[in-house]
């Protein structure tokens, strides 16, 4: 039987609220371990050096109890949702208390966390609790006979999930990619994310090339099957991004990026998937208000989108229009309301070095950040969380001094004993397969302990 064009199952509906709201609360309660490092004015960097927008629930309060209590009402509000408690309101609690978050920190997203914050704004317009929830068993689930719901805001999630992998092929029009199918080899190069499978892939050139020409291949052509009517193709389509993200998970340390990603997906399985379609889909409320909101929301990602990759293409000199696609307004409402993103995921071609920081304590030559060793790598001891993981590389990947400076204040007063501490960054360049890489040493700043109030004053 062919479903109806565009609709999606209540219960993988539910399946992806459920998984995805116990990953929000596994998240949330990992955050409080770095609650004083990146949400309050005592870490890394104090709210006065931000630029956040009022709508922060983060930008009032900078202390450690404003901070935390944050947090805490964010994972209940995460786990009501989960369970799918009033789950209209706690998915907008969610969205609201995610698009501060995102501001506080954003050296420390990644890519998983722009898909859950885009998966909470597309909750508020679909029926995420219509089943395998507590309203459903309150009786504030869909009626009984249907199982499906079909309407512009199914059109909406499913084309912004497609869009996530359709944009990022526009990022990597590069021969890395589409030529010499380099893409794969260097990104598995960089130690800091490659687990021990992916330094075994990474040693058969004939395969990371196959998978270089895969994974672009996945990207570019698979989101169209959402848009065929037969369950098959659905069901093909998921499983073909079940198995990259799978792949990816079992070769780069990517924390929950890649669970959120399947999760995202699991929202797109169709009813065959369930033994049973009964009855007449659900239809979306066809409120003319909703239905604009709905109609708003799909052309503000898909301009945004394209915006972002003119930005891109014209920040590396790349063939791209000057004229700006999306007004600064209309900018600014997208990232208000959480529909902000950009998929420029190893674009337009993986790092070519690899990079790591050594905070060196002069007087006793420790490494007061990760540990190393002079000489090691990060997987000879255990790699840092991934959150630190993404703000030492946009340290290393832009020489962004100025993050560099709050790191080393930061190490200052969280080690009162220390006198001088030193920026230590080793760079190792990706060289062909079957070429050693080569290694290079850099120091990336310098602070005074005892001038820690003067330097966090300039």
């Amino acid at each position: 039987m062919k479903d109806a064009p565009l609709s999606l199952d209540l219960r993988a509906l539910a399946l992806s609220r459920a998984g995805l709201g116990a990953l929000m609360f596994v998240d949330l309660v990992g955050r409080l371990g770095d609650l004083g490092a990146h949400y309050t004015d005592d870490g890394l960097i104090p709210r006065a050096a931000l630029e956040l927008p009022w709508y922060s629930v983060h930008s009032w309060g900078g202390g450690a109890p404003w901070a935390s209590s944050c947090l805490i009402l964010h994972a209940i509000a995460a786990a009501t949702w989960a369970l799918g408690w009033r789950t209209r309101w706690t998915g907008l609690a969610c969205l609201v208390l995610t698009i501060g978050l995102h501001a506080r920190a954003p050296w420390v997203l990644h890519r998983g966390d722009a898909v859950l914050r885009l998966a909470l704004f597309w909750s508020l317009l679909l029926p995420m609790g219509a089943r395998w929830s507590l309203d459903a068993r309150a009786g504030r689930g869909a009626p009984a006979g249907s199982d499906r719901v079909e309407g512009l805001a199914a059109w909406g999630w499913t084309l912004q999930l497609a869009q996530v992998y359709l944009w990022s092929v526009a990022y990597k029009l590069h021969p890395a990619w589409t030529h010499d199918a380099t893409a794969v080899h260097e990104a598995l190069s960089l130690d800091a994310y490659t687990t021990s499978l992916g330094r075994w892939v990474l040693t058969h050139t004939p395969l990371t090339r196959a998978l270089t020409w895969g994974t672009l291949a996945i990207e570019a052509a698979a989101p169209l099957l959402l848009f065929l009517r037969s369950p098959r193709a659905r069901v093909a389509c998921v499983a073909l991004f079940f198995g990259l993200h799978l792949g990816l998970m079992t070769t780069m340390r990517l924390g929950l990026f890649m669970p959120i990603m399947c999760l995202a997906w699991a929202s797109m399985l169709p009813s065959s998937v369930f033994a049973s379609a009964r009855g007449r889909a659900l239809a979306s409320p066809r409120r003319p208000g909703l239905q604009l909101t709905i109609i708003t929301a799909i052309a503000l990602t898909i301009a945004y989108n394209a915006e972002e990759v003119r930005r891109f293409r014209v920040a590396r000199d790349l063939p791209a229009t000057h004229v700006q696609l999306l007004p600064e307004p209309a900018r600014a409402l997208a990232a208000a309301v959480g529909l902000n993103q950009r998929w420029s995921m190893f674009a337009p071609r993986p790092a070519r070095q690899d990079a790591w920081i050594r905070v060196v304590d002069a007087r006793t030559g420790e490494d007061l950040l990760g540990g190393l060793s002079p000489g090691e790598r990060p997987h000879d001891r255990g790699v840092l969380p991934l959150r630190w993981r993404q703000l030492t590389s946009r340290i290393t990947d832009r020489w962004d001094y100025e993050h560099a400076k709050h790191l080393l204040v930061w190490t200052c007063r969280r080690h009162p004993e220390a006198t001088t501490l030193t920026a230590e960054v080793t760079l190792e360049h990706t060289t062909p397969a079957g070429e050693e890489d080569l290694l290079e040493q850099a120091l990336f700043g310098q602070v005074d302990c005892a001038e820690t109030d003067a330097v966090e004053r300039k």
